[in-house]
Formats: structure tokens, C-alpha cells, sequence
């Protein structure tokens, strides 16, 4: 029983037909309203660290219900715009690139590393572009080729797994 106007988290445990957990789901009973929209996370109970889970959003059925399937064994929470907004600016924060700049010898590679902070599970793609290609190169993988003396900018854009992007740069001096 609780107050008038205070929130209650729901948790439900989703099971197969052996009884076998395949997924718990957290959401705040005042979310449950009809035609609200809902975003997945998957939640680390131990730290608190939300993970981006797809692009999808969960509508809220007219009689309070949502349809959720989820594939791993994990706990995932269902939040409102707000604070999946919240969630993803903290995620977005995360990115950056270990060095903002390099000094590379020409003929030589370095490459564009990603802050330690960043949580991979939380990355689509990343894809990189360079401002001068006949400075340095950059491949797919984020492996950058000094060609001759000079400046460029590598650019690296982060995509999450619900399509937010970031991008960093990182300044390439070629001697």
C-alpha cells in the first residue's frame, strides 16, 4: 500500500515454461500510463551503470501493459523519455579519445583509441574521417597512416546502439 502520489518500482521476473529466469524488467508503475513511451536499458545491479539495449521504443497498451522480448539474461528497466535523455547524456560523456593529439613520424601508424570510460556495449560503430588524407590516412578501424609533414584532424563518429551519435576529434601532427 502506498501513498497518495509517490511512485512504486515494479519489478517482474519473466520466465520460461520450466520456471527458468530469462530476464527481469524494472519500470516505475507511474510510466505505466496508456500511450506513454518507453525506453530500454539494461541495468548493472551491482553498480548502477545503465547500457543502451536498441533503437526501440516500448509503447504503453491502453490497458497499462507493455510487450517486451528481451534475448539475454540480464535486468533491464523501462524509463521515460526524460531520463532515458538523462541516461543517454551520461553514456554520450563517456565519449572521448584516450589522446587528442599524435606526433607520427612519416610512413609510420598510430591509431585513435577510445577513452577506458566508454562502455563498448553501448557502441553500434564507430567510423572515422580525416580533414587531410594526403597528410594521413585513416582506415576503418581507426588506424591512422602518416604520409607527408603536415596537421590533420581524424574525426571519430560514435553511434550507440539507439542511434545517438558523438563525435571526437583527434589532431595529427605528421614530422
Amino acid at each position: 500500500n502506498t501513498a497518495a502520489g509517490t511512485d512504486t518500482d515494479i519489478m517482474v521476473k519473466v520466465s520460461d515454461k520450466n520456471g527458468k529466469t530469462l530476464y527481469k524488467l524494472k519500470a516505475d508503475s507511474s510510466e505505466l500510463k496508456a500511450g506513454n513511451t518507453l525506453y530500454a536499458y539494461q541495468l548493472n545491479t551491482k553498480t548502477g551503470e545503465y547500457t543502451v539495449v536498441n533503437a526501440k521504443t516500448y509503447k504503453v497498451n491502453k490497458n497499462g501493459s507493455v510487450a517486451v522480448d528481451m534475448t539475454k539474461k540480464a535486468t533491464f528497466e523501462l524509463v521515460s523519455k526524460k531520463e532515458a535523455a538523462a541516461i543517454d547524456k551520461q553514456i554520450l560523456s563517456t565519449v572521448k579519445v584516450k589522446k587528442a593529439s599524435a606526433s607520427v613520424k612519416a610512413g609510420k601508424k598510430t591509431s585513435v583509441a577510445m577513452s577506458s570510460k566508454l562502455n563498448m556495449s553501448n557502441v553500434k560503430s564507430i567510423t572515422y574521417k580525416t580533414s587531410e588524407a594526403s597528410v594521413a590516412t585513416v582506415s576503418k578501424s581507426g588506424t591512422i597512416t602518416a604520409k607527408q609533414a603536415g596537421t590533420t584532424v581524424v574525426k571519430a563518429t560514435v553511434t550507440l546502439k539507439n542511434g545517438k551519435k558523438k563525435t571526437v576529434k583527434m589532431t595529427i601532427t605528421v614530422e
